[in-house]
């Protein structure tokens, strides 16, 4: 469950920068 909350923002901060 946590692997997921890191993958969100990993992707979003990723996406973003």
């Amino acid at each position: 469950m946590i692997e997921m909350t890191i993958n969100q923002l990993a992707t979003i901060m990723g996406g973003t920068v």
